[in-house]
């Protein structure tokens, strides 16, 4: 539910009939006033809107193609369960070496399984990141680990790996030793329908990276060694500024989401990757970004990898490139879900100007018009007369509303690893009316 996933006003943060129908007047007045003012929105929308509406249209896209091939996964087997129940039950030590270099990672994986001493083999691998960490089911977020620990068999001073993490990272690593868990017959049934969930989705992303692999077949990315560096040297400064400000700050025009504005004249029209001998120069590229911010793989990111994420993360944009045009080419362009996504923020931009362009043609200051109580006072006559005006094409389902259940703690919603992270606009500050004497009762 849209409301569940970003915060709510004080005056509507409850879960009373009352609180809910606030919700839906907020939510319907949202969509008729967008709908009333379609063509004025259009005419005012910038072009960096269109773009990030774009981006999101081709997001959702990618979404249902992706949800596609995720169908239809056959449980697993009782031998493999019973393996992954018994393997979730530990608490593993283990010690992960983590590079960006695929031979580097090969190259330690043999040197472990002939040499125990780690402070012998780190003179030899200083170029390699060490952590040592405990790793319990669940509170690891890579799945690929994941999969390894708790999925496969585990033996104690076994090495596992080099496996290719998420975050581009290739994982070499060796398990110290573990201690167990006894678990209650109620704690074992949640873990068996945890390990189901989770070895679906295990099966979904293999599948996607088999059909996107096949996508990408024999398109080799090539690298501008100069340009590069110097588009890493002019990004990197502006980058991490915008990174550090807060999601939940998160608006239209100053998003986070949106990728920072570069002065690149300079490099411009220098060619900064190939595509299968097809050059892409820095201004190509850049116009992509503005329809598709760059995603940076794994959670931390510091200056010193920026250059190896940097490449993965055009890497993606490209991959993501061919993606959206076999989704085009398949007809998801007009997938209902997509075209919903799509006017769900197209909807919520629309009502903010309309509101700002009510709010001002009735005389009302710009500070004023940010105070709530000014914005109820003033639109509460112009959302009436819209609902009236469309009360004949609005059904309202009574008793589904009373059964929705809504939490009363502030939520903010965060898919990581998208280019559009935020899944549904800001909570529409536009009425606290609960009355719901417009439309028609739906059985």
């Amino acid at each position: 539910m849209r409301a569940e996933y970003t915060p709510r006003p004080a005056y509507c943060k409850g879960s009373t009939n009352s609180d809910k129908q606030i919700i839906l007047n907020s939510f319907v007045a949202e969509k008729l006033m967008a709908l009333d003012n379609e063509k004025y929105c259009n005419e005012k929308m910038t072009a960096k809107l269109k773009k990030q509406l774009k981006g999101r249209f081709e997001q959702a896209m990618r979404i249902e193609f992706f949800k596609d091939i995720s169908k239809n996964f056959n449980d697993i087997d009782e031998k493999s369960l019973s393996m992954a129940v018994s393997n979730v039950s530990r608490e593993y030590d283990v010690d992960i070496f983590k590079t960006f270099q695929k031979k580097r990672a090969f190259q330690l994986s043999k040197q472990l399984k002939v040499e125990s001493n780690i402070e012998e083999i780190m003179n030899h691998f200083s170029d390699v990141a060490l952590i040592k960490e405990n790793i319990q089911w669940k509170n690891n977020t890579d799945w690929i680990i994941a999969e390894s620990l708790f999925f496969e068999k585990v033996v104690k001073g076994g090495v596992k790996g080099p496996i290719q993490s998420d975050s581009g990272h290739w994982l070499v690593f060796q398990i110290k030793g573990w201690k167990s868990t006894v678990r209650t017959q109620s704690e074992l049934d949640v873990v068996i329908a945890d390990i189901k969930k989770f070895h679906r989705s295990v099966l979904a992303r293999k599948k996607i990276k088999i059909q996107v692999s096949e996508i990408m077949k024999n398109r080799l990315l090539k690298f501008n060694g100069d340009v590069f560096k110097n588009y890493a040297e002019m990004l990197k400064p502006v980058y991490f500024k915008s990174r550090n400000k807060i999601i939940a700050e998160a608006l239209w025009e100053n998003s986070p989401e949106s990728h920072p504005s570069l002065e690149t004249d300079s490099i411009g029209e220098s060619v900064l990757f190939t595509l299968n001998n097809e050059p892409w120069t820095v201004s190509t590229v850049e116009e992509l970004i503005s329809s598709h911010p760059l995603v940076f793989r794994g959670d931390v990111l510091n200056e010193d990898s920026f250059d190896h994420h940097l490449r993965f993360a055009l890497a993606d944009l490209m991959r993501d490139y061919y993606v959206t045009k076999h989704c085009y080419e398949r007809g998801y362009d007009s997938r209902q879900s997509v075209s919903e996504e799509y006017q769900l923020w197209f909807d919520n931009y629309c009502s903010g100007v309309a509101k700002f362009k009510f709010l001002v043609d009735s005389g009302v200051n710009l500070e004023e018009a940010s105070h709530t109580a000014t914005v109820h006072k003033y639109l509460s006559g112009y959302i009436e007369s819209l609902q009236q005006k469309y009360s004949d094409q609005i059904y309202i389902n009574i008793d589904l509303l009373k059964d929705i259940e809504t939490t009363t703690i502030d939520m903010f919603a965060h898919n990581q690893g998208l280019p559009y992270a935020v899944p549904v606009p800001p909570f529409p500050i536009l009425t606290a009316d609960s009355r719901l004497d417009y439309g028609n009762i739906l059985k």
